[in-house]
C-alpha cells in the first residue's frame, strides 16, 4: 500500500508541474515535442525523421518508444507483438505503470 501511495503522489506531483512554452525549450526539446506529437498521431515516418534529428537526446528510451508507438497496432486495431516490440520491452525491462500514472503520460 505504501508503494501505491508513493506512486500516486509521484504521478499527481508530475501532473501539477506547468510545462514551459515551446518557445523557451531548446531546439532538441522542441524536436522531441514534435516527435511525441507524431507518435500520438501514429505518423511513423515523421517520428523516424524527427528521432534521427536528435540521436544524442538524453532520453533514448523515449526516442525509441515514440518511433515504435505508431507501429503498435495493425490497420484493424489489433496489437502487434513482433520482434521490435519484444526487443524494446526486454531492453528497457518494461513493466506496466499504475493506472493513475499511465493516464498522465
Amino acid at each position: 500500500m505504501a508503494l501505491a501511495a508513493a506512486a500516486l503522489v509521484a504521478c499527481s506531483t508530475a501532473s501539477a508541474v506547468k510545462p514551459l512554452p515551446i518557445s523557451q525549450l531548446t531546439n532538441d526539446d522542441q524536436i522531441f515535442v514534435q516527435l511525441r506529437e507524431a507518435a500520438r498521431n501514429n505518423d511513423a515516418a515523421r517520428a523516424a525523421q524527427l528521432a534521427s534529428m536528435i540521436p544524442g537526446y538524453p532520453a533514448p528510451s523515449y526516442l525509441e518508444y515514440f518511433q515504435l508507438k505508431p507501429q503498435l497496432f495493425d490497420s484493424g486495431g489489433h496489437a502487434r507483438v513482433d520482434a521490435p516490440v519484444l526487443a524494446f520491452l526486454q531492453k528497457y525491462d518494461v513493466r506496466p505503470l499504475p493506472t493513475a500514472c499511465a493516464t498522465t503520460i
